[in-house]
């Protein structure tokens, strides 16, 4: 079993268009960075940015 927190293990990190360490690979509508954010296994949020206290507002 891994003792990594989910976001660690996650496949992707969302992050807010304005934050420094974003790709430029896929910008993601709100509602699709929500739903990825949704399960940790999938998508975590960026500590650095915190998208999810500004999409937190949208649920």
């Amino acid at each position: 079993m891994d003792d990594a927190p989910l976001w660690q293990r996650a496949e992707f990190l969302v992050h807010r268009p304005d934050c420094a360490q974003a790709s430029s690979d896929r910008l993601l509508t709100d509602r699709e960075a929500l739903e990825m954010l949704a399960d940790p296994e999938v998508a975590g949020s960026c500590d650095v940015c915190r998208p999810d206290t500004i999409l937190r507002q949208l649920r």
